[in-house]
This record gives C-alpha cells, structure tokens and sequence, in this order.
C-alpha cells in the first residue's frame, strides 16, 4: 500500500503584505506542505524501482543480470517519520512461468533455471525471506533441468530451514538421478529422506524400480520391491508394471510372468502396459508361440491392445523371421481402427531381411510411402541389410545412393550392413569403399565396421591389408576385439605365414585382448600344416598354461597333421590326452587317425577305431570304409588277405548301415578285381559300378563330386580330400 498524501483542511490564507507572509510561515500550513513534498519525492523513487525491476524481469533469455536483483520494501509511515520494513518476497512472472513448465514436465533448459536461481539468490542476500513453496520450486526447476548439484543444494538449505519439507522436491531430485543413471545417489537421497522422517511414497518407488530396470539391474528392482513391504507402500499397477519391464530387459520370462501373476494376486487388474511388457518379454526371448498366447489373453481380458502393444507382438515374429504373422498382427491393429506407424512397417521390413527378401522390403516400403508416413533411417537401414542379405550389392548400392538424394543421412548401421555384404561377397575393394566413405562422412566406425573389412581381406588371403586395417582402427582410438584379431591371424596362417600369425597372437595379447580357443587353435592348426608339429604341441601347452581351454579341435590339429606325417605314435598319444582332458574323439579324430594307420597298412588297427566309433554311437563315415579297403593295399606281400575274406568284411558293414558309394566300390575294386567289386555292388544294391572305362568314370564325376577329386588327383590320393573335409567338419 503507497502512504495517502496529507489533506489540508482549510482554505490557504492570502499573504498580502510582509507581515502576513511571515505569520503564515509560522502556521501548521507550512507542515503540511514539506509533509507532501516528501510523499511527492517518495512516490516518484517507488515508481522509478518499480521500473527498474520490471525491466530486469522482462530482460531477454540467457542475459545475465550483474547487478543485484532487490525486491523493493515497501514503505511506511511510522508516526512522523518514514521507515522501510522488509516483507516476504513474492515470486516474480518468470519465476511462476518456470515453475509451472516443471510441474507440467516441460523441458526447462539450463539459462531458465540459472535465472531462476540467480533471482532466489539475490533475493534472499537482500535479507528478504523467500516461502517454502518457492524454494521447492527453485529444488524442481534445477532438477528438471539437469542442474543436480545445485538442486541437492537448494534441498540441503531448505531442510535446515524447514523441518517440515514436502516430498515433491525430494521426489524431483531423485528422478533427476534416475534419469542420469545415478542409481547409488538415488538411494541415497532416498535413505536420507527416510531419516528426515518422510517415507518415500509410491510414486519415488516406482522411479526406483524403473531405473533399476532401465541399468538392466533385476536384483535391485526386486529388493526395492521388499523394501516397499516393510515400508508399508502397497504397490500398483505401475509398480509391477516396472517389475516386468525389469524381467523383461533381463531377458527372464519367466520372472517377468510371476510378477504379471503378483497384480491379480494384489487385486489389481492389469493394463495394457503390463500385457505389452510381457509380450515384450516374449519377443526378446523369440517365444513367439507365448507372444501369440499372452496377445490372446490380453483380448479375453477385454483389454483392448495399443499401437506399441501390436509393434511388439509384430516385433516376435519379425526376429524369427515369421512375416505371414507379423502381416496378420499388423491386419488385426488395422481391423480395430490403430493407424500403424513407422515402426510397424519397420518391423514388416526387418522381417523380410531376415529372411534375405529384398522384393518384400521394397514393397512394404511402398506401402509406407502409400500411406504418407515419412520414413526414416532405420526404414532405410532394414531395407539396405535386405538387400545386402539376399547378397544384392547393386541393389544395397541403389538404396544407400536413394537414401543419400531423400535427405536422410546413413548411419553406422546402414554401413555396417553394405560392408559386411562386401565382406561376405568376397568384394573386398567395395567393402574397403564403403568404410573410407564412411570415415569422410563424418560418421565414426566401430569395430564391427573394421572387423568385417578385416574380415574380408582375410578371406582372400590379403593378410597383409587385413593387417592394415587393424593397425588403422587402433590408430583411431578403437578396441580391436578377439574377432578381429582372429582374422588377421587366420588370413596369416591361410596364407602359411606362420611366424606373422604367430606375431599377432602376441601383439593381441601386447594390447589386452585374452585370446581365445580358436585364436590358438589358427596357430596350432598353421603350425600343423607346416610339418612343426613340436611347435604346434607347444601353443597347445601354452594355451592350457593360460588357462584357455583346448576343445576337440585343438586336438585334432595335431592328431590329423601327426596322422599325414606318419607319427602314429604321437597319433596314439594325442588321442589318449584328448579322453584324459575329458574331450572325447570325434568322428574327424577317428577319420584321420583311420587313413594314418592305412597308409602304414594296418588294418587291424583300422578295424578297432572303427569299433571304437561304433561304441560311441559316432555316425559312420564312408572315409572309414575306405581306409579299411586301402590299408590292405598297404600290406606287405606276403601279408596279403584273402579276396573272400575282404569282401565279406565289406558286405557286412555295408548291411549294418555303413554308407558307401563308386567311390568306397573303387576301393574295394583295387584289393581284389574290377569284377569282383562289381558283382559286389550288384548284390549289394549300389547304383554304381567299377570304373572301367573313361565314360564310366566321367559318369561317376557327376553323381558325386568327391569323385571328381579323386580321379583328378589319381587313384592313390583317396586320403588327400580327408583333410579338406576335415577341415570343414570342425
């Protein structure tokens, strides 16, 4: 209230001579008049605050104020003389602006919030009081935007003075470290608000609960929810709602189902959030049969399902690549009038990558573009890898170069996705373009993109550029990881480069990357090929004194180069080591093992690792009958069997299910005679016969291609297609 200006109460006397002047002076007149002069001059700086202050708050965004903003005093009139009391500042426009952005949980950026607090500050180093009301505001603004620290700070003062703080600035603070992904700080802040006497309500639970489950921590979602019970919260929809996103980003199902039981258990009826969750669940897993049944317990409950509640259940079948349901999904969304969007058609064009068709992307593309909803990177990116899959590089191209002219730029997805085309295609030279486009784009490659260029110049024996590519990505500052380190040691050991391989193995090592078993085993495999079988037996040594733990293949690498070599004894011992370390022979073992001791001509004891495979159940190779046939070809002279006596043999493991073909038939032919095997095949029922003539053996090459291995290399290489084939089989 502005001081009301004194009144005079009578009519001012008129001064006519010197005398009167003077005697008028002397009456009250003359006080009353220096009384409104005062009012006057005390009004006019008033207004001249006020002024000043409304220009300060009417200042633009992000000016910073140097000067101390002073809520003006109102002035008073105490008897004769005029004093200034200090009262309870009141907020000002911006401040009330600010505050009700953060209540309606408007993005409040940081010079919002500084000017808020620098309107706080001044206020209260002024010496006037600011309400709890407005300091719980100035506590949420800071919080909401971003501005942590200075909002524990804010709610620090706040509870020395004032014992009874409400819980919404604590609540604002909690969330905020939610939000950052400070779950340690949140706790704290939340024990601390139990200590000031205040329990956390339902609603700070649930944030727990879901920051939690956003960390990816299902254990500290469960004990909050324990916690919740001994506080005397009851928990909501919401809160198990949370429980179930938990679960569900853990990838446990079955948690996440017990808790969906918990809300009818409570008395609680489920939403669609809690339906939609679990049917997450479901799709991360790839449980698309229990997607199918939870989406048909969601309609029986009359809950009627959401747009994100379809993308999820279209979502199942689109990783396993099932597009006749994710089609019939997005049919039921459209039959109850739910408009699909992007990530629908999305989902549709990953489904059709999954499957390598391209002309089913291409298609719901034009749907979306039919439709009128713009697409956006991922579309393009689902599109590109479906193209990439079905091994169409010039369509991948079209589709990078389409997305280039729409305005929408690739990300490393969409690159990742060409070069690990080219890689696969083998176009080594493309997928070397695309990575250098990659780069000058701007856009920052990750080891996937190195690894697959990496990859690449390995499978065509480009050790060298391969090695290239991995001394570049590190010089960028990425962790090369065991993958692409083993591509360079297998491009090295393909290459027969043993000692560059062996390079590697420790420069992997030299940088912080633990080997692993197939590492070591491209090195012990190399070192196999190269005859070094001590320097192979070593790495093997050396990788179980890392304790990296050899598997069959370790120690078929050295059992298979010991067999070629003629080492049956270090064939023996190898094989006794392998059941010792509890890595049981497999049918490669048993296979090279078999044309090692054929070479030497002993067929008994071809005879017993046949019995020994046939004890193990193993699937019976037709190499073994082979081997069985050659090894007495390898008699001596004098040790030579009977032809009655083979045939026999060869009958028999032929009924018990021994597969056999031309070639186990040749085999067979050169122990006894061309007739002989025939007569033999007839019997038996093979389609094949011995081959005889040129145009019998050109007959022979087109029936099986193995065949056309063996006649190449002549009729004493049977063993020299083993080792391929081993190759393959491990």
């Amino acid at each position: 209230m502005h001081p009301e200006p004194p009144l005079c109460a009578g009519k001012m006397p008129t001064c006519g001579t010197r005398k009167q002047m003077i005697l008028v002076a002397s009456q009250p007149f003359v006080c009353l008049c220096v009384a409104n002069l005062v009012w006057v001059l005390t009004m006019f700086f008033h207004v001249v605050s006020r002024i000043v202050s409304a220009f300060l708050i009417l200042m633009p965004e992000g000016r910073f104020i140097d000067v101390q903003e002073r809520w003006p005093e109102t002035p008073r009139i105490s008897g004769q003389r005029l004093t200034f009391q200090p009262d309870v500042a009141l907020a000002p426009p911006f401040v009330k602006r600010t505050a009700k952005m953060a209540k309606d949980n408007v993005a409040i950026n940081v010079a919002d919030a500084t000017r808020v607090v620098s309107w706080a500050s001044n206020t209260l180093a002024n010496g006037a009081k600011l309400e709890t009301s407005i300091l719980c505001s100035v506590v949420v603004i800071c919080a909401k935007s971003g501005w942590i620290e200075r909002a524990e700070g804010w709610l620090s003062m706040l509870q020395s003075g004032d014992p009874n703080v409400p819980k919404y600035p604590y609540r604002s603070v909690i969330e905020a470290h939610i939000k950052e992904g400070n779950l340690s700080q949140a706790e704290a802040w939340v024990e601390r608000m139990m200590r000031d006497g205040r329990t956390p309500d339902i609603v700070i639970i649930n944030a727990l609960i879901d920051g939690c489950a956003k960390a990816n921590n299902l254990r500290r979602a469960e004990s909050w929810m324990f916690k919740m019970r001994g506080l005397g919260v009851r928990a909501n929809v919401v809160t198990y709602g949370a429980m179930i996103d938990a679960c569900a980003k853990a990838g446990d199902l079955v948690a996440a189902e017990k808790w969906f039981s918990r809300i009818a258990e409570s008395n609680l009826e489920a939403n669609v959030i809690n339906y939609t969750a679990v049917i997450g669940a479901c799709a991360k897993q790839g449980e698309i049969h229990k997607a199918h049944t939870w989406a048909k317990r969601m309609q029986v409950a009359g809950v009627q399902p959401d747009l994100i509640c379809y993308n999820n259940i279209m979502d199942a079948f689109a990783k396993v690549g099932d597009t006749r349901q994710a089609e019939h999904w997005l049919n039921q969304m459209l039959a109850f009038n739910i408009l699909p969007d992007v990530v629908s058609y999305n989902t549709m064009i990953n489904s059709c990558a999954k499957n390598g068709d391209a002309n089913g992307a291409e298609q719901w593309f034009d749907k979306i573009l039919q439709q009128k909803i713009a697409p956006n990177v991922i579309t393009y990116s689902a599109i590109t890898n479906a193209c990439a899959k079905s091994g169409d590089m010039a369509r991948a191209e079209h589709w990078m170069q389409r997305m280039s002219e729409d305005g929408i730029e690739a990300n490393a997805i969409c690159y990742n996705a060409v070069i690990d085309a080219c890689a696969k295609a083998g176009e080594v030279c493309k997928a070397e373009h695309f990575l250098s486009q990659m780069l000058a784009a701007g856009i920052s490659a990750d080891v996937k993109s190195y690894s697959a260029v990496i990859d690449a110049c390995a499978k065509v024996g480009k050790a060298d550029r391969a090695g290239s590519w991995l001394r570049s990505m590190s010089a960028r500052g990425i962790q090369a990881n065991v993958v692409s380190y083993g591509s360079v040691i297998h491009a090295c050991a393909q290459a027969g480069d043993v000692q560059k391989a062996e390079f590697w193995l420790a420069e992997m090592r030299k940088q912080g990357v633990v080997p692993n078993t197939i590492s070591y085993n491209t090195v012990i495999n190399a070192s196999a090929k190269a005859g070094e079988l001590d320097r192979a037996e070593l790495w093997l040594e050396e990788m179980r004194s890392r304790s990296v733990e050899p598997d069959v293949i370790s120690y078929n690498s050295i059992v298979t180069a010991s067999a070629k070599a003629g080492d049956l004894e270090r064939v023996a011992k190898w094989m006794k080591r392998m059941v010792a370390a509890r890595k049981f022979p497999n049918a490669v073992t048993y296979v090279a093992a078999m044309q090692g001791f054929s070479r030497e001509g002993r067929p008994r004891d071809v005879e017993r690792l046949l019995s020994a495979m046939q004890q193990q159940r193993l699937p019976l190779d037709e190499r073994c009958l082979v081997a069985l046939m050659l090894s007495y070809t390898h008699l001596p002279t004098g040790d030579r069997c009977e032809h009655k006596q083979v045939i026999s043999q060869f009958c028999e493991l032929v009924r018990n299910g021994m597969p056999a073909s031309c070639w186990a038939v040749e085999s067979l032919a050169r122990v006894v005679s061309w007739e002989a095997a025939g007569a033999v095949a007839k019997e038996l029922g093979l389609d094949t016969t011995p081959a005889s003539t040129v145009s019998s053996q050109q007959s022979w090459k087109q029936k099986r291609p193995l065949t056309r291995k063996f006649y190449a290399a002549g009729p004493g290489s049977a063993f020299a297609i083993s080792s391929s084939r081993d190759r393959h089989a491990s």
